[in-house]
């Protein structure tokens, strides 16, 4: 994650914009940050758009997301 850039995140990815590998990575690295199954993320607009949107499918509050996009899961 390089930080936030007008009240989105901001990441750099090493996979290309090709075949969704860039969306992938951004899913996996969502997903691991947060502590959930990847399933969990979902990509629900942007895919060919530097601009994403994605929804996490998981029993936690907005508080816990924002802690661990931030700082990461605990165990």
């Amino acid at each position: 994650m390089v930080g936030e850039h007008d009240g989105c995140l901001k990441l750099r990815v090493a996979a290309p914009p090709v075949d969704g590998r860039a969306n992938e990575e951004i899913v996996r690295f969502l997903a691991e940050r947060l502590g959930v199954a990847r399933r969990s993320v979902k990509l629900l607009g942007g895919a060919g758009s530097r601009r994403k949107l994605f929804a996490v499918d998981a029993p936690l509050a907005a508080a816990v997301l924002a802690q661990r996009l931030h700082h990461g899961a605990r165990p």
